[in-house]
């Protein structure tokens, strides 16, 4: 038996929704570059934020898509991109690193 992460079977958002929430966030100036309306000048910041917000939109159209295929994440995928992971990796052999020294 092999143990797999989450399967997807299709598109995972609708992408006409996600345009619509582009469409909204741009006629709010939440993902314009520079100036937004009102011309009023933007920080790194919310500019950063901007770029993000852009970015993840982007990204969920794509994922929107009804032509993906079929396939599924493995959770040690997901994990490994995850600092609590990282940090658990390096705990434990930490510790199996000192249950050794014990025992030598």
């Amino acid at each position: 038996m092999t143990l797999s992460g989450p399967l997807w079977t299709g598109p995972l958002h609708n992408g006409s929704d996600i345009q619509e929430m582009i469409e909204m966030a741009n006629g709010w100036g939440w993902i314009e570059n520079g100036k937004g309306s009102g011309e009023k000048s933007r920080s790194k910041e919310e500019v950063s934020a901007n770029q993000k917000l852009r970015e993840l939109l982007d990204i969920m159209l794509e994922e929107s898509d009804p032509n993906l295929q079929v396939g599924y994440i493995e959770l040690d995928e997901v994990l490994q991109s995850s600092c609590y992971f990282q940090a658990a990796v390096q705990a434990f052999y930490q510790l199996m690193k000192n249950h050794l020294l014990f025992w030598e």
